[in-house]
């Protein structure tokens, strides 16, 4: 009787052992990884569309102070980017930037990023 409660006791300090690491590990990982802290916002509108192409004027606008750099991405199958540009972006100010994209039937996946000590990330679907 004895050695089963052994073993049980056992398995009762394993399990402990193992909810308290992952604990550990949860805790340590939120450290770690930050949560966007910068807001941003992306409003896209076509401007033409002919039979090749069409046309988006894009205004961005992240909620931060000064500038910041920032990255747009246009991917197609959410994987192979069709677009791909970085700029400097005035904070609390209308970032137009133009896009030209093939016309295909398929929505894109415009992927709109800012980054410094903070960052921010921002998703739009462009219909073309």
């Amino acid at each position: 009787m004895g050695s089963t409660s052994s073993k049980l006791s056992r398995w009762a300090y394993f399990l402990i052992a193992q909810a308290v690491s992952i604990t550990l590990i949860y805790l340590l990982a939120n450290l770690l990884v930050h949560q966007p802290t910068i807001k941003l916002s992306v409003n896209c509108s076509m401007l033409s569309r002919d039979e090749l192409s069409c046309k988006f004027s894009c205004n961005l606008v992240p909620e931060c102070f000064g500038e910041i750099d920032g990255r747009i991405v246009v991917l197609h199958f959410n994987w192979v980017a069709i677009y791909d540009n970085t700029t400097s972006l005035r904070c609390r100010a209308n970032n137009t930037f133009e896009i030209d994209l093939p016309r295909r039937n398929y929505s894109f996946k415009l992927r709109a990023a800012v980054y410094g000590e903070e960052y921010g990330i921002s998703y739009t679907t462009l219909e073309c």
